[in-house]
């Protein structure tokens, strides 16, 4: 079952059904055949100000399943909301499809077998390169989301 929760807008609802379609459009544009999957959406005020991010994504499956996720998006301009949703996907894919490891061991994630240490500069990261992309590609085909 497909499921996606999203918190931190409770008065706009709107939004709220916006970042819902969005989320199941960009899961079955990267994963179609993805049926088992829990994803919790967080809107988090002054997200950009305080930690320097616009979002961030988080495996929260230690099995082998990959079907825990939670994403936090800086609660701000809903056209960028959108799209740091569909780079936030993106790694969603990365995760589940073992792709991309977070790693806590001097280095900061493990890419398609191929470790990358901290100092690794975040626009040169490949999975971060792939996830702007497809992120850019999806936006720009589906406009009226």
């Amino acid at each position: 079952m497909i499921k996606i929760a999203i918190y931190g807008c409770s008065k706009d609802k709107r939004l709220k059904r916006r970042l819902s379609a969005a989320a199941v459009l960009f899961l079955r544009l990267l994963m179609p055949r993805k049926r088992n999957i829990d994803i919790r959406i967080k809107l988090v005020k002054d997200m950009l100000t305080k930690e320097h991010a616009h979002g961030e994504c988080y495996d929260l499956d230690a099995s082998e399943n990959h079907n825990y996720y939670t994403i936090r998006l800086d609660y701000g301009d809903h056209d960028v909301l959108i799209n740091t949703l569909a780079h936030e996907m993106v790694h969603i894919k990365q995760f589940a499809r073992r792709e991309l490891r977070m790693l806590y061991d001097g280095y900061c994630a493990k890419w398609k077998g191929e470790k990358y240490d901290e100092e690794c500069d975040y626009d040169l990261r490949p999975w971060e390169i792939e996830a702007n992309a497809i992120a850019a590609e999806f936006v720009s085909k589906h406009p009226l989301i």
